[in-house]
């Protein structure tokens, strides 16, 4: 039987928890699905978002959702800055505002403010430790984001890091460990279809085709083109000799700008298509 890791290497990085999961299209999960709701400015609708912005009566959660927003200017946070100088939430909004745009280094620098601040509370330091980690994982330097994570659950338990943790653990093939942290967050929300996802692939990777496809079913139909879960589930058909169904899962997902995606769905593809065109060959 052909096994997914000699398929693909896998890469991740899309379904980390806190700023990134802004990257892939959530429309058609309710808050009630979604185990990191209420962890990550990042789960939130625009609508949403433009809600806070105008209404919130914290001015943190104001400027980090015009950042999400993308109508965040710096001078709205220069105008504050002498007042919350030495305000933890201050600098961690500042970081959290500057990874949603893409700037790590100056991200990391506000993160690590936030941090050496004497009035650092536990859940901005797990919140700042989470985000660094995140970081370093999308820039594969794993065991660091590793033990950001760690860092960021001793501070506070947090789903979002939890479910980091898991996915380093995918990344060292750490599959056992990855799936029991998995499982937890499972247990907690069925419904998740990330989660569900992320514990599929976990399944599959460890050669559980079977357990694999039990949680690619409790996905809705809806969400099967997005590209990162279609990639995987036509690999769980592929190794289940249902070409025909691992082709048409495949050419018929959602088209994605996302280089990690993009780039994790050219081996899978070269594979199906290659055996699709032996069939009509024949």
């Amino acid at each position: 039987m052909i096994r997914l890791t000699n398929i693909i290497v896998l890469s991740l990085t899309w379904l980390l928890g806190a700023c990134s999961l802004n990257q892939i299209d959530r429309s058609g999960i309710s808050p009630e699905m979604d185990i990191f709701y209420a962890e990550s400015f990042a789960r939130r609708s625009n609508r949403e978002l433009r809600e806070y912005a105008r209404n919130s009566d914290n001015t943190f959660t104001q400027k980090v959702s015009k950042c999400y927003l993308g109508t965040v200017t710096n001078h709205d946070f220069l105008k504050i800055q002498k007042e919350n100088q030495n305000n933890p939430s201050f600098w961690l909004s500042r970081a959290i505002c500057a990874q949603a745009q893409g700037n790590h280094r100056l991200a990391n620098y506000y993160y690590a403010y936030s941090l050496e601040l004497s009035k650092t509370s536990s859940k901005v330091r797990s919140i700042a430790y989470n985000n660094m980690g995140v970081i370093l994982l999308s820039n594969h330097h794993y065991p660091e984001a590793l033990e950001k994570f760690y860092k960021s659950q001793n501070y506070h338990n947090s789903d979002s890091a939890s479910f980091n943790i898991a996915v380093t653990y995918l990344q060292f093939g750490y599959y056992e460990k990855s799936k029991r942290v998995l499982s937890h967050l499972n247990s907690k929300n069925p419904n998740d279809p990330e989660i569900n996802f992320t514990l599929a692939t976990a399944f599959l990777l460890s050669g559980e085709d079977q357990k694999a496809r039990v949680h690619f079913e409790t996905i809705d139909s809806s969400l099967l083109k997005r590209s990162d879960i279609s990639n995987f589930l036509s690999l769980l058909l592929f190794i289940e000799k249902d070409y025909e169904e691992a082709f048409r899962t495949l050419v018929s997902a959602d088209f994605t700008q996302i280089p990690a995606v993009r780039s994790m769905s050219e081996a899978p593809r070269e594979k199906i298509i290659n055996k699709k065109t032996k069939e009509l060959e024949n």
